[in-house]
């Protein structure tokens, strides 16, 4: 089987995370780097052995011998670089969020039919869920009542700064916190349920801590500091879902997932999965042995093009968690419960 030629683009910490992975991966080899930085070009084709280095992604995406991008670029450029990417017939890993509205994630979903390319999304926190989602499926725990995920930080990394103005500007970011790492705790818990449809969310927002940060900084933050998110989904169950870059916790930063049922719960934390007995003992349970599957969205991504998985992140449900992530938004702006438009998956 022939190797899944991979040019990456964007060369910042995420993009050279994605690099690193995909030369590891034997069935791979990186053909391109891209990025309008010529220090951060020079220095990952020669660090890699890369054979060609663009300063422009249409370059790649007219590049025969690519098969595949993966795009670690600025939120606003992810639909149209994936959609131009799709329509020169390459297949796309493009990293979270998937878009900035759920227009333009459905431009892309659009454009993925069209072209019968590959899209996937680059939601690393499944890989290490497999084992809940099977657990849950089984019925292990019940019939699904309450889950909550967080990803909280005291202050946002330093690299967040780093990453230019357009990170800080709603427009163009499509969020703060809820939109970067929140979405991954939420794709998570919605991934081990078996994506559920989610019918209504109320959403609330907090500024003040990060603008002051910003200033002293000379920058202008303009998303929330912290959201917090309540959804509600079709025939019952509950989740809250928490992000924050600027949270006054005694804790640097954690993050967390727990579902509960009508017979026990699971969490990422020991024990894994439990149930409660008649007599209020809690039974601990083993998760599902989910081992030879790809462990990293790049593989993933080339097994899939291989056709030796099942695409696992799709972009209908990248849609579905747009039209989540809008109307959270939404609803924050508005100081009320919103509806969430019907799933695509529906």
């Amino acid at each position: 089987m022939d190797p899944v030629r991979i040019a990456i683009v964007g060369l910042r910490n995420i993009g050279k995370g994605h690099l690193r992975r995909a030369v590891a991966c034997d069935q791979a080899v990186v053909t391109a780097v891209v990025d309008t930085d010529p220090e951060r070009r020079e220095q990952a084709q020669a660090e890699f052995a890369i054979p060609r280095a663009y300063a422009d992604a249409a370059e790649a995406f007219a590049d025969p011998a690519v098969d595949a991008v993966v795009l670690a670029v600025p939120n606003h450029l992810h639909a149209p670089l994936s959609i131009a990417a799709l329509e020169a017939g390459k297949h796309v890993l493009v990293e979270k969020p998937m878009a900035c509205t759920a227009a333009e994630a459905e431009a892309m979903l659009a454009a993925r039919d069209r072209t019968g390319r590959h899209l996937l999304i680059g939601m690393n926190q499944r890989f290490s869920s497999r084992g809940y989602r099977e657990l849950l499926a089984s019925g292990a725990i019940g019939t699904f009542q309450y889950g909550r995920c967080r990803w909280n930080r005291r202050r946002p990394h330093v690299a967040l700064w780093a990453r230019g103005d357009w990170f800080c500007d709603r427009k163009r970011s499509g969020g703060g916190p809820l939109a970067d790492i929140g979405v991954h705790k939420l794709d998570q818990l919605l991934f081990v349920l078996g994506w559920p449809r989610v019918e209504r969310v109320s959403a609330v927002i907090g500024m003040g801590v990060g603008a002051r940060c910003g200033q002293a900084r000379g920058r202008n933050y303009g998303v929330e500091d912290f959201a917090t998110v309540q959804l509600r989904l079709e025939g019952g169950g509950v989740i809250v879902c928490e992000a924050a870059y600027f949270l006054n916790q005694s804790e640097e930063e954690y993050q967390d997932m727990v579902c509960y049922g009508t017979l026990g719960g699971c969490a990422t934390a020991n024990p894994e999965a439990w149930t409660v007995a008649d007599d209020e003992s809690v039974v601990p349970l083993a998760l599902p042995d989910v081992t030879g599957l790809s462990a990293t969205p790049v593989e993933h991504l080339v097994a899939v093009i291989q056709g030796r998985e099942e695409a696992m992140c799709t972009p209908e449900q990248g849609v579905d968690m747009q039209r989540i992530l809008d109307a959270a938004y939404r609803s924050a702006d508005q100081g009320c419960e919103v509806a969430v438009p019907q799933a695509v998956l529906a």
